[in-house]
């Protein structure tokens, strides 16, 4: 990870650092929108980062996409947009328009940092066969990780401005703004949190249930990635948006009560469900063609088949 360069490119240091920029951005404006959207439209925006990550693979890594793949990316497109519509409606959605765009937009820097912890294992890969390694293991996410949370730590630090580009300070200055967000979550009063909270007295608790949960997330999906698969790790996380829905809908939790819901929601979710059924399908066949010879999984496949086919056969 600290060598001068990979495959003749950046060093993998300064990859990391970027990917590291971009999760901090993307979570940290994300953190900041949550209390403006509902729990269904925040899991709903966070579909955005397959189009973007579509979007950039297709410029930096040349990654080809057949016709079905691309369809199934306009469906998610789709339902994403069907879903913010209720957005418009503040006082009876539970979402703010604004900060529902904005979260949707930063997707993107998340989309960023998958493509470039990409283009890191391609150009391991890729060094490897060079100095004709090929028996050496590959490159571990476990590593890959671990020196992202080095930076992004930092960087998060860095960002917290951010809550006053996006007026979150109350018209007050940053710092305090933070002095009153330490005393809301180490205080243990019913008041720290500001004359509206309500259960204040419970913020430390709640940020800690919080991090354990998130700590467990992370590496519940880092496990699945490596004893059941990318594709399968994708899928079960789509079910992120269906399951929170109705666990907001259905459930009267202690400090969140039930929440009734746009129709435009529940139709988002049967666009969105059978869009990333198709990508999955249409991402295996893309694969195999991809292994059968490169020049079958060609672009918008089977819009130019024929004449990649007898690409493939001539070479």
């Amino acid at each position: 990870m600290w060598q001068p360069s990979l495959a003749g490119g950046m060093p993998p240091v300064a990859l990391i650092v970027l990917a590291a920029l971009g999760d901090a951005l993307g979570d940290v404006i994300g953190a900041i929108c949550t209390s403006h959207v509902s729990g269904p439209v925040h899991s709903l925006l966070s579909n955005c980062t397959s189009v973007y990550v579509a979007l950039l693979s297709m410029c930096v890594l040349q990654q080809r996409y057949s016709f079905f793949q691309i369809l199934a990316l306009s469906g998610v497109s789709v339902a994403v947009v069907i879903g913010i519509l209720p957005s418009f409606q503040s006082d009876s959605s539970g979402s703010n328009f604004f900060f529902a765009v904005v979260l949707g937009g930063s997707c993107i820097f998340n989309a960023v940092a998958f493509v470039v912890k990409e283009l890191i294992f391609t150009r391991y890969k890729k060094q490897r066969a060079s100095e004709e390694l090929h028996g050496t293991p590959g490159l571990n996410i476990f590593m890959i990780n671990s020196h992202e949370a080095i930076f992004q730590l930092p960087l998060t630090l860095m960002l917290i401005p951010l809550n006053d580009m996006l007026k979150q300070t109350n018209d007050g200055n940053i710092f305090s703004y933070l002095q009153d967000a330490i005393a809301c979550v180490f205080s243990g009063t019913p008041d720290a949190c500001g004359p509206d909270s309500v259960h204040g007295e419970l913020a430390g608790r709640c940020v800690l249930t919080y991090v354990v949960f998130n700590l467990l997330w992370n590496m519940g999906i880092l496990l699945s990635v490596k004893h059941t698969g990318a594709l399968a790790t994708f899928i079960a996380l789509k079910a992120i948006f269906p399951v929170s829905t109705v666990l907001f809908a259905y459930v009267d939790w202690p400090l969140l009560p039930k929440k009734d819901f746009s129709w435009l929601i529940w139709l988002s979710m049967l666009i969105l469900l059978p869009s990333i059924a198709l990508y999955q399908w249409a991402s295996q066949l893309q694969a195999a063609r991809a292994a059968e010879h490169p020049s079958l999984a060609s672009c918008c496949w089977p819009l130019g088949r024929k004449a990649h086919e007898s690409e493939a056969m001539l070479g």
